[in-house]
């Protein structure tokens, strides 16, 4: 038994230790350095764990490409080729752009009748849920609403499909694989970040040649994001910054605020900003920051975001359309924003979907991604583990 702020619980079967475990009687607190270093060394040993015990030479690779939609009244559905019971360990790539396509991929884990089944897939819907969150009226007061918090939820009902293993990408927080282990489902919480890198200086957003880079972040919450996106422009021969700049981002009467101090501000002058985010969705953070960095004679500022999302009418719109940032973003989600015409060409996509694939063919060709061929193959494919786990270490 342990205790908790005079709350306590029996020992109750938890695959993680108790002192993460414990952590299920308050969700509500972030994960600190030494949380991250023990979460990190806990999902690493789980994963192996899990890995040596499941058959991977024997189990198929099943891509069900099954489509999710909505009826006009918002009802969820899934459509696709049926898929045979196979009563054994499978892999099972499916992505989820739509958050509706999370009904799918427990309804395509549930018809293959296993309870061993390792699901490959790139965005976790409902990331940001990880914690209770207080709902602010309109003057930023304090309500007697919460946010509830889905994300558990989701993981749970996986984990009663069949999922036992799972490789996803950039986490939106290391409660992510915090909940998808407590859970039962030992996670790979791994990172595009560096195929986002190469793919901007290859479509020539940025160069090596002519950019020095300098590095924002939003908020604490993203700065091993920032930390990492400047340790690969030095791999990758860039003049930059040694320093990454974290924003103190606050609400306040329902409007997002994010405060720089002017002698950092003054450092994006004349330089290409870098920002890394994991998602945008109505870009009310990154508006903040982006017109900041442009009043600070910043020379082009360039986003580094998985997920854009990109909500019509969002205030990151009007950026776009302007030409004044370049987001590089992946396949994995859905844009809601409708372009006249084709899409911008200050939106540049990277191809990750086709890439679980082969992570899968990987997994089952007895490859241990946290050993060093392991980390040559991620190389390879533009992958990483998520910056979280590479900088709670020091």
């Amino acid at each position: 038994m342990f205790e908790v702020n005079n709350l306590s619980i029996n020992s109750i079967n938890l695959p993680l230790p108790d002192f993460l475990a414990q952590r299920c009687l308050r969700p509500d607190k972030r994960f600190d350095e030494g949380g991250k270093r023990l979460l990190s060394q806990a999902i690493r040993d789980q994963w192996i764990k899990e890995t040596e015990r499941f058959p991977k030479e024997q189990s198929p690779i099943i891509n069900p490409n099954w489509k999710g939609g909505t009826y006009p009244d918002h009802e969820a559905y899934v459509h696709g080729k049926k898929i045979d019971p196979i009563y054994s360990p499978a892999y099972l790539v499916y992505n989820l752009p739509e958050i509706q396509d999370v009904n799918g991929v427990q309804i395509a884990a549930q018809d293959l009748r296993s309870s061993n089944i390792t699901l490959v897939t790139a965005n976790i819907p409902l990331g940001r849920g990880d914690r209770p969150e207080p709902v602010h009226d309109k003057q930023g007061n304090d309500t007697d609403e919460t946010e509830k918090v889905l994300l558990r939820t989701l993981f749970s009902n996986l984990r009663a499909s069949g999922v036992s293993r799972i490789i996803f990408f950039d986490g939106h927080s290391p409660a992510t694989a915090f909940w998808a282990a407590q859970n039962g489902i030992a996670p790979l919480d791994l990172s595009i970040l560096p195929g986002l890198f190469d793919e901007a200086t290859s479509k020539k957003i940025i160069n090596p040649k002519d950019d020095c880079l300098t590095f924002f972040s939003c908020d604490d919450g993203a700065k091993e994001r920032g930390f990492f996106a400047r340790d690969i422009a030095f791999n990758r021969g860039y003049w930059c910054d040694e320093t990454v700049h974290i924003g103190d981002k606050t609400k306040k009467y329902g409007k997002t605020v994010v405060c720089f101090n002017k002698e950092i501000l003054n450092k994006a002058s004349g330089k290409t900003a870098m920002i890394g985010e994991d998602i945008i969705s109505t870009g009310g953070t990154l508006l903040e920051v982006v017109t900041q960095l442009e009043k600070a004679g910043a020379k082009k500022i360039v986003i580094l975001a998985p997920y854009a999302i990109l909500v019509p009418n969002g205030k990151i719109s009007s950026l776009i359309s302007d030409g004044k940032i370049s987001i590089v973003t992946t396949d994995a989600r859905t844009m809601q924003i409708e372009f006249s015409g084709e899409k911008p060409s200050n939106i540049i996509t990277h191809p990750l979907i086709p890439k679980l694939e082969r992570l899968a063919q990987l997994d089952k060709g007895g490859v241990n991604f946290y050993s060093p061929q392991g980390q040559d193959e991620l190389v390879k494919l533009g992958m990483c583990f998520n910056p979280w786990q590479i900088y709670c270490h020091g």
